[in-house]
This record gives structure tokens, C-alpha cells and sequence, in this order.
């Protein structure tokens, strides 16, 4: 042992100066063994009302996170998430084993067509003619000449649906474009409102 070099930081291999900062302190108070301080822990008060708020509320962490701040309480969504876990409640089926849902399903009310247009874009991978890697195998020939193709063209990847749906009617539009940037998506608008009327949807709110 060195000189200077106390049991602790010979046992755990320590810089010795944070070895004799933790004695002294164990020494001031009064235990045998270093006692692990966390003066930000959440307040008992506040972890009572998140438990509160899953089980009788089933809302998500960032739920409770905005409920908790809007009630005066700073909290972290971050924060929420550690507390669900340690409480058990993290996942949704610990609540209710049964699947059973607070979400309750919703109509969609429309007075004519053209009144509610719904707008999407769906990221779909690029399929190879005759079916990829999925269908056939990842070392199959299908596979091996789709990855051919994919260097030599570049055109693999993915491609992003974009569909307008009229909600009176269900008569639905959908073109593959490259991206689902705005000004993309502001075109196919236009190109949407354009087929609806001449599909008979001439004014779209």
C-alpha cells in the first residue's frame, strides 16, 4: 500500500483525494459505510399523484408531465417515464391486462361532400417486382438481383403515399411521391382538389 493511500481506495481503486473526501465524510456522519445522498428526489407528494393520475387517468407520461406542470408541479416528462417505471406502471397492459381501453372510438360526422377531407402520408418501403427478400428469402436469387438493382439504379428505398380522403363520400386520392416535404405536399393538394371536382367534389372546406 502506498503512503497515504487509505483501505478505501485500495479496495475500489480510487483517486485517493475523493478516497479521503468519502471518509471524512463518513467520519462527520457517523457510518461505517458511504451513504448515497439525492437531494433532487422526487417529492413522496409528487410521486402519489403520478401513480394517481396512470392508474385512474391511464394517461401517458407526457399527460401527466403537462398535468403536473399546469397544476404548479416542474416535472420532467423524462422524470414521469423513470417514475412509471419504478412503479410498475410503465407498460400499458400492467393496467389493464385485458387490453381494455380509455380511448373511445369517434364518428366521423360530415353534412355533405367536400365538408372533411382527410389528409395522410404513409412511408412504405420500395417492393421489387416479383416480391423481395421477405417473400423469397434474404439469399435467395429475388433477393440478390433486388440488391443488384438497388446499386445500379439507386431507386430502392422507400416511398411516401400521399391520400386525400373525403369523409362524406369515403372517395379517396393517392399518389407515391419522393418525400412528404411541404412543398411536396402542397402540390399534391392541389392535384387532390383538382380530381375531386372532377369527380364531382367541387368544393372542398
Amino acid at each position: 500500500m502506498r503512503q497515504g493511500q487509505g483501505p478505501a481506495d485500495d479496495r475500489h481503486r480510487v483517486d485517493p483525494a475523493f478516497a479521503d473526501r468519502c471518509e471524512r465524510q463518513q467520519r462527520s456522519d457517523g457510518v461505517d459505510n458511504p451513504v448515497r445522498r439525492q437531494p433532487t428526489a422526487t417529492p413522496v407528494e409528487t410521486v402519489r399523484q403520478v401513480e394517481m393520475m396512470r392508474r385512474e387517468c391511464k394517461w401517458s407520461a407526457s399527460r401527466i408531465a403537462f398535468e403536473l406542470n399546469e397544476r404548479g408541479v416542474t416535472i420532467s416528462d423524462r422524470t414521469v417515464s423513470r417514475l412509471l417505471l419504478q412503479l410498475g406502471l410503465n407498460r400499458r397492459r400492467l393496467l389493464d391486462p385485458d387490453d381494455d381501453s380509455n380511448r373511445k372510438p369517434r364518428t366521423i360526422v360530415t353534412k355533405r361532400p367536400g365538408h372533411m377531407i382527410h389528409v395522410d402520408v404513409k412511408k412504405v418501403g420500395r417492393i421489387p417486382g416479383g416480391g423481395g427478400w421477405r417473400a423469397h428469402g434474404r439469399d435467395s436469387e429475388q433477393a440478390r438481383a433486388a440488391a443488384r438493382s438497388k446499386k445500379k439504379t439507386g431507386k430502392r428505398g422507400y416511398v411516401y403515399l400521399h391520400s386525400a380522403v373525403d369523409g362524406h363520400t369515403r372517395m379517396a386520392y393517392t399518389e407515391p411521391l419522393p418525400d412528404e416535404k411541404a412543398a411536396t405536399a402542397v402540390a399534391f393538394l392541389h392535384r387532390a382538389r383538382a380530381w375531386f371536382a372532377a369527380h364531382g367534389i367541387t368544393h372542398v372546406e
